[in-house]
C-alpha cells in the first residue's frame, strides 16, 4: 500500500456531482459532497458504517440524535453507527461541501458519481461495498 497525499478541499470541492467516491483504502473510504442552497442530505441512520463529516466549503447545520450543531469550514462531524443524523446547507447563495468518511466502507470501489440526491436515493443500494476476500 502506498500513501496518498493529495489537497482535500481542492478535490472536493472539483466535482459538481451530489456524491463521489474519492478513495477507498482498506477498512475507510472518503468521499466528496456537495448541497446546493438550501438542501440536505436526509435524516438517515448507518446500522453498518461510522461516519465523519468534515466541512471543507460553505456552512450549514448538523442534526445528531435531535441536536442542531451549527457548521463551517474547518468542522468536523464524527458520528457513530446507529444515530440518526443530517447535514443541511443554510445559506441561501452558497454550495457547502463535505467530505465523509465512511468506516467501514459505504460503497463498492467503482461506484459511479450520484450526478443529483435524486440519483442517491434511488441507486445507492446498488453499489453496497462487499469486502474482497483476497
Amino acid at each position: 500500500m502506498h500513501a496518498v497525499r493529495s489537497d482535500i478541499a481542492a478535490l472536493a470541492t472539483a466535482y459538481a456531482d451530489f456524491k463521489r467516491v474519492l478513495l477507498t483504502v482498506d477498512d475507510v473510504q472518503y468521499t466528496a459532497v456537495r448541497l446546493m442552497p438550501g438542501t440536505e442530505l436526509g435524516d438517515e441512520v448507518h446500522a453498518n458504517n461510522h461516519q465523519t463529516t468534515a466541512v471543507v466549503f460553505g456552512s450549514g447545520e448538523a442534526v445528531l440524535a435531535g441536536a442542531r450543531i451549527p457548521l463551517a469550514v474547518g468542522s468536523v462531524v464524527a458520528v457513530p453507527r446507529d444515530v440518526r443524523h443530517n447535514i443541511r446547507n443554510t445559506d441561501d447563495h452558497a454550495d457547502m461541501h463535505l467530505v465523509i468518511i465512511y468506516s467501514p466502507p459505504k460503497y463498492a470501489v467503482d461506484t459511479p458519481p450520484f450526478r443529483t440526491h435524486a440519483d442517491h436515493t434511488r441507486d445507492e443500494h446498488k453499489f453496497a461495498y462487499r469486502k474482497s476476500a483476497i
